[in-house]
């Protein structure tokens, strides 16, 4: 029966690729990651995460026994990501590629804390999902969106303080003002706001050198 479930999600994951959903933007993805590849070998690659990303949410429908979850997951090494008492953390980034679900599961089930950073999900099923996350042991820290614009405001408030006005910066992000001023807003983490008198401290050091802003802001 199980296995039979899980068939059934690769042919959704199929499905989905045929009919073309959000294909364009996975194709455009696996263009940035692999620009050496061919666009079969990149259709190719696209095709078959569809197929695991359809098995992954027939999987995290499953209820999975410990057992199972220690077949299906293996950390190699362990100690990598749990060296023992102390305020070391280890950041991981994933990917469409395999059940990240699934691993986040294994590490909570074995007692490792975790936070996640994802986007917000409205959806029935993005409800669904957060309130089993919650259940599997897995806490949820703002979403990618909102850090995102957390991370800019910083990065708009340092330009800020070495001098750069607001149509600099726009001009360099390519956005009107008033759209860096409504990031900013959304975006901002407390703090104080740049001072005046030191907005043009460091002016004379960059002018000219919008590659020094770019790295501000990217």
């Amino acid at each position: 029966m199980r296995q039979a479930f899980l068939r059934l999600g690769e042919w959704l994951g199929v499905l989905a690729w045929v009919l073309r959903i959000r294909r364009a933007v996975a194709l455009d993805g696996l263009r940035r990651a692999f620009p050496a590849l061919s666009e079969r070998k990149r259709e190719k690659i696209g095709r078959a995460s569809y197929v695991q990303l359809g098995r992954s949410l027939a999987e995290i429908l499953l209820p999975v026994r410990d057992e199972e979850l220690a077949r299906s997951v293996r950390f190699d090494p362990w100690e990598l990501l749990h060296p023992g008492p102390g305020p070391e953390g280890v950041v991981a980034a994933v990917a469409h590629f395999g059940n990240f679900e699934l691993e986040a599961r294994a590490a909570a089930r074995r007692g490792l804390k975790l936070t996640i950073i994802a986007r917000t999900l409205r959806d029935v099923f993005g409800r669904w999902l957060v309130a089993d996350r919650a259940r599997t042991g897995l806490r949820a820290v703002a979403a990618l969106r909102r850090l995102l614009e957390q991370l800019e405001a910083l990065q708009v408030d340092n330009a800020r303080e070495h001098g750069w006005s607001w149509q600099e910066i726009a001009e360099i992000l390519g956005v009107p003002v008033g759209t860096v001023k409504s990031r900013i807003h959304r975006g901002r983490v407390g703090g104080p706001a740049p001072r005046r008198g030191a907005r043009r401290r460091h002016r004379s050091e960059h002018a000219g050198k919008p590659g020094h802003l770019r790295g501000l802001l990217r």
